[in-house]
């Protein structure tokens, strides 16, 4: 997939995609900045739920730049609405946001 974000160069938008746990991804931003990821993928996929592993457990501030983020499936230039993010116990070791069935399409953000 490709990827795209307010990322800095240490820590790219492909760390984001990448499996591994422990590599990650950062954005540019401050509070009243609206933070964005788009994952392009190679061919038409269609996903069920959008699972985030924070980098920092137990941090209030990404839950306040995180939380109530909207999740959309990218199908032909439409958005198609997956889900509301909510961190809830901002100490989880990861958040699931339930797309409420399959959606299709070329990409996430």
């Amino acid at each position: 997939a490709v990827v795209s974000t307010q990322s800095t160069g240490a820590y790219p938008a492909a760390f984001a995609i990448d499996g591994n746990h422990i590599t990650h991804s950062h954005t540019n931003c401050q509070f009243d900045t609206t933070i964005w990821f788009h994952a392009q993928f190679e061919k038409r996929e269609c996903v069920s739920e959008v699972v985030i592993f924070p980098t920092h457990k137990g941090s209030w501030y990404n839950r306040i730049r995180m939380e109530g983020m909207e999740i959309f499936v990218m199908d032909g230039g439409i958005k198609n609405r997956c889900g509301l993010f909510v961190m809830g116990d901002y100490d989880s070791e990861q958040y699931t946001t339930a797309c409420g069935g399959q959606l299709c399409g070329e990409g996430v953000q």
